[in-house]
């Protein structure tokens, strides 16, 4: 059983045993994430510590556990990055943390 699901053009494969599986169309890890948002890598890690974002979960790729990013899970790192930064000109001045 196939079925789409999300913005991000992901699907479950459901077989009988009742192991999912989820396929992403193009996950990348915190760095590639980070650069595609345009913030360092530093203050991605502060946010997810801070809890302003909800990081993926970890997964083990190639012997190393990763976070990997959806598209949904790039634009609201994009909408975060709006409300904290003004254009060009670094941080908002009436931003508080919470």
């Amino acid at each position: 059983m196939l079925g789409l699901s999300g913005q991000n053009k992901s699907f479950t494969i459901q077989p009988k045993y009742g192991i999912y599986i989820t396929v992403m169309a193009k996950p990348c890890n915190t760095q590639q994430a980070a650069k595609a948002v345009s913030v360092s890598m530093m203050t991605l890690h502060r946010w997810i510590v801070g809890a302003k974002v909800k990081a993926p979960k970890l997964r083990i790729r190639n012997g190393r556990a990763v976070r990997l990013w959806s598209t949904a899970d790039l634009a609201g790192l994009r909408k975060l990055k709006a409300q904290i930064y003004c254009k060009g000109r670094g941080r908002k001045k009436g931003y508080k943390r919470k």
